[in-house]
């Protein structure tokens, strides 16, 4: 290849042919030149790899690697040692890529110095999904000069989806960086809390270059989606193995503290729609990585909502219910006990005047427990009654 590759495009196969000519296409369509497909067939039985040579043969963008099945992550290992590209960027082998997409996200880099990540949005396929998909592929226009959490950890388009994002290759091999090959749910994020904070300028972009096929029968997502307990037991791993890579001398302690407050949103919506049994063995199993990884020192670093629900993870853990119902009134008593401080404080008039407005109940913390119950109580008294 005579031109200087600018872009390398990472595709793992694995029994895709259904789709592949589709994806396949859409990077032979493309007019720009400065780019290779390092493709790797992870053992495909399907006619896969096969497909994957022919367009190989009369394109020399495509570069074909077979290998024995080892899932995606070690598919993009050896896409990752093989790449000579000055950016990295993913397919996957359902999804498929806009017209002239790498034209664009070139012209995009140029214009924005040659940053270090550039993160772009997708469009869905097919587009009757839930507006939480839409939501986690549309991406804004901002610019991060250099790394903070909240690039990482608030931003669109930064978290879970590897293909939305185009990485400077220095910045993975510099920093020795691979994906998890112990894994099949959550390792695109793992990867990208790796080498996000190693990257001095990071840009999103609104530009749509991507289609995401979010609805295959045979996909991780779809195989995952049906079993939520399977799932969630996923995620308490991907949490432990996010703090093992990131708990350590090459990251800062406010992305530390950040991470602990992810691992608590990131469990707690689906933990509180569990039945009481599943629950359980989920919280215990996620206090033990906090335990494991001495989270109780980072608790005073977290705000009062990530407080609340860290503590209600905890309870939920608890199998002995004897146990857990005396840990309950211990809770309720602190609570009582802030409340009290709060009615003190001179503000509290005035602020119990504004709140008795909104819920007449809502002073009244005991009536209200025995009516709604301990979680809504709390919020009521540590959201509604603010301190000052």
């Amino acid at each position: 290849m005579e031109n200087k590759i600018k872009i390398s495009v990472i595709i793992p196969v694995y029994n895709t042919v259904d789709f592949l000519d589709t994806c396949l296409d859409s990077l032979f369509l493309q007019k720009y030149k400065n780019v290779e497909y390092v493709i790797v067939d992870d053992g495909s039985t399907d006619g896969s790899l096969e497909l994957c040579q022919k367009y190989a043969a009369k394109d020399e963008r495509f570069v074909v690697f077979s290998k024995e099945n080892g899932g995606p992550s070690s598919a993009r290992n050896l896409a990752l040692e093989k790449a000579r590209g000055e950016y990295i960027t993913f397919v996957d082998s359902d999804d498929f890529i806009a017209t002239d997409a790498y034209e664009k996200i070139d012209a995009l880099l140029t214009k924005h110095g040659n940053p270090d990540v550039l993160v772009f949005g997708a469009n869905l396929v097919p587009e009757y999904a839930k507006q939480g998909m839409y939501d986690l592929v549309a991406t804004r226009d901002v610019v991060y000069e250099s790394f903070t959490p909240d690039a990482l950890l608030k931003e669109v388009g930064a978290r879970p989806f590897l293909w939305l994002q185009v990485v400077k290759r220095d910045l993975i091999v510099k920093n020795d960086i691979k994906m998890d090959e112990t894994i099949d749910l959550g390792e695109d994020q793992l990867f990208q809390m790796e080498f996000f904070p190693f990257a001095n300028k990071i840009v999103f972009v609104s530009d749509k270059f991507y289609y995401y096929r979010w609805l295959r029968d045979n996909s991780l997502m779809k195989k995952y989606g049906e079993n939520a307990t399977k799932k969630l037991l996923a995620h308490v791993n991907l949490i432990d193995k996010v703090f093992c890579a990131i708990f350590t001398d090459k990251y800062s302690e406010e992305l530390k503290n950040r991470i602990l407050s992810w691992s608590i949103f990131f469990m707690w919506g689906d933990l509180i729609e569990m039945l009481e049994a599943n629950q359980v063995k989920i919280a215990s199993a996620l206090v033990k990585v906090w335990e494991k990884h001495n989270c109780n020192s980072q608790y005073d670093n977290l705000d009062v909502w990530g407080k609340l629900r860290y503590n209600q993870i905890t309870l939920m853990g608890i199998e002995d219910k004897d146990k857990k119902i005396e840990e309950y009134k211990k809770e309720i008593a602190k609570i009582k006990e802030e409340v009290e401080a709060l009615k003190k404080k001179p503000e509290y008039k005035k602020i119990l005047k504004q709140q008795r407005k909104e819920n007449k109940l809502c002073h009244k913390g005991w009536e209200y427990l025995k009516t709604h119950g301990l979680i809504r109580t709390l919020k009521k008294v540590k959201n509604k009654l603010k301190y000052k």
